[in-house]
């Protein structure tokens, strides 16, 4: 594994290493980046989640402890690009060749550190934290857990779903009976439903006086790159940025040394969810959160493909076409349209005659009645091709056009009352920044859709192929938990005050039976016993300054 010199350092960080006094320490001890997973996404995700983790106080360190498997080496990819920029976050070398440091744009601070998982002859994995040497697959367990030990790293079993019972329980307890073997580590992760048992091995690790490690484990699915920084271990301390593999790894292996658990296990709703969605064939490469396409992105791009004029998200250029348009064509997509338009204007009741922005508003679902209602529209496209279906209302000077990127909108703060965005947000690979830019231009409130993974939308890769064969045009499309957008707008300080979720029963149906009655009837009953507001999907959600 080709590592940085000295000199490779100084170079590549010249400036002197961060150092923290007394603060939250947050270390997620089970991370994978998995091809399917966006650098920027996966990176923002992780702070979020440590943030939301510390009751939002931005005065934090977050660690994330890589655990890579044969076929991955992210961390070495990415350490080829110290110095360079993603799309937001550049990565920087440290005083060690095993750790990274990662800064956003908005200053914004983590931690990566190298790690490696391997897979034993009794099938048992056995991770290997804060390592960078690489280690066969097919040893014994012991044997691996001793080559482990004896580069320096520390020896994890992760706990797994159906790893840790018969011949291969009885080898655990074995294991961390051998005294030649401490300082033995367990780690437990996130997807462990709550339904499961606290797997007894865990106490006898912590009786001989060691943290059970906790991590999220993502799983090879596209959702999962939310995951990283849920779950895993905090204490207050002084961090060193200069090592902060060396100051974690003796952390962890001090026993005079508080670390406390922090996050939740996983729901049953979640855990059989994923449990299914691994065993259907074509999901392990699914791109970012729940976006289904036939055939994965490159791997976790550094570099950011733009759009011809510039722009990194023009969802709207299709969203803003003829043969999108059709997918709301006659009495049923004018039904679907009007639930999502009553909707819109309950949310506007409060802002008679606003300046309502529309971000990707080119498919004019809501242009007409914004008019009628008497608001003054702008709508801003990802390109001049974008203002085709809203050109009568240009000719006749009854709204506003204008070309300018989405992540950059090319107007002052709060220059609008409202920003609306609808069939966008779930087209977004950059999803925070995008939220950022709507509320900064927005003075009072923003409106967006979005489908949601609470909802038969949770398996929805699935279905894409049943889903494209009744609809002909369908495309890629990203669900999200509702949880993570609201954490972020209230980070930046908006809050939700109103939700919608417009239907129970997948949007595919509805079109496929193509009778407005009907189909008013089947939603009837799920939202007369509250199972639409639950678990219907699209959600549109109305977010207003604190």
């Amino acid at each position: 594994m080709t590592s940085l010199t000295n000199a490779e350092v100084n170079r590549a960080n010249p400036q002197t290493f961060p150092s923290t006094s007394s603060q939250p320490i947050l270390i997620d001890t089970h991370v994978h980046i998995y091809d399917c997973f966006n650098i920027d996404t996966f990176l923002d995700s992780a702070w979020q989640n440590f943030y939301s983790q510390t009751g939002h106080q931005a005065g934090f360190t977050g660690v994330l402890l890589l655990t890579e498997s044969k076929s991955h080496n992210w961390f070495q990819s990415l350490v080829t690009h110290v110095g360079e920029s993603s799309h937001r976050w550049t990565f920087h070398a440290t005083a060690e060749t095993l750790s990274l440091r990662a800064t956003d744009t908005q200053g914004r601070t983590l931690y990566l550190v190298a790690g490696r998982q391997i897979v034993t002859a009794e099938k048992l994995e056995v991770a290997a934290l804060i390592c960078d040497r690489t280690f066969p697959d097919g040893l014994s367990t012991q044997a691996t857990i001793e080559a482990i030990q004896a580069a320096g790293g520390i020896a994890v079993l992760p706990w797994g779903v159906g790893k840790w019972v018969g011949k291969r329980g009885n080898l655990i307890t074995h294991l961390l009976q051998q005294k030649s073997l401490s300082p033995l580590f367990l780690g437990d992760n996130s997807g462990r439903p709550q339904f499961w048992l606290r797997p007894p091995y865990f106490s006898q690790v912590e009786q001989q006086g060691r943290s059970v490690l906790l991590g999220t484990d993502p799983l090879p699915l596209s959702l999962e790159v939310s995951r990283p920084g849920r779950y895993g271990l905090m204490r207050l301390g002084e961090f060193d940025g200069h090592k902060p593999g060396h100051y974690i790894k003796s952390s962890l292996l001090n026993p005079a040394v508080s670390w406390q658990p922090y996050g939740s296990l996983e729901t049953p709703w979640h855990f059989m969810r994923n449990q299914i969605a691994l065993r259907v064939g074509g999901l392990r490469g699914v791109p970012l959160r729940g976006r289904v396409q036939p055939s994965p992105p490159p791997p976790m791009a550094i570099q950011n493909t733009l759009a011809p004029d510039g722009f990194p998200e023009t969802a709207d250029i299709e969203t803003s076409s003829e043969d999108y348009a059709s997918r709301f064509a006659g009495a049923i997509g004018e039904w679907l349209l009007q639930v999502q338009e009553a909707a819109t204007l309950k949310m506007l009741a409060a802002y008679p005659g606003a300046k309502v922005l529309d971000v990707g508003g080119g498919h004019g679902q809501l242009t007409k009645v914004l008019i009628e209602q008497g608001y003054d529209v702008t709508v801003l496209g990802s390109a001049e091709i974008c203002k085709a279906r809203i050109q009568t209302y240009l000719d006749q000077g009854q709204c506003a056009f204008q070309v300018g990127n989405v992540l950059d909108m090319p107007y002052s703060d709060n220059a609008f009352d409202v920003v609306i965005s609808y069939r966008f947000l779930a087209h977004v690979t950059q999803w925070q920044q995008f939220l950022r830019e709507l509320t900064r231009v927005a003075g009072n409130a923003v409106i967006v859709d979005y489908p949601t993974v609470r909802s038969v939308n949770a398996i929805a890769p699935a279905l894409f192929k049943f889903k494209k064969g009744l609809e002909g045009n369908t495309r890629p499309f990203v669900c999200y938990q509702e949880q993570e957008i609201i954490d972020h707008c209230e980070s930046i300080g908006w809050h939700p005050s109103q939700r919608y979720a417009q239907f129970f029963w997948p949007m595919v149906l509805h079109r496929t039976l193509g009778k407005p009655k009907v189909s008013s009837l089947l939603e009837k009953a799920p939202r007369l016993l509250g199972l639409t507001r639950l678990l219907g999907s699209p959600v549109i959600a109305k977010f207003q300054k604190r």
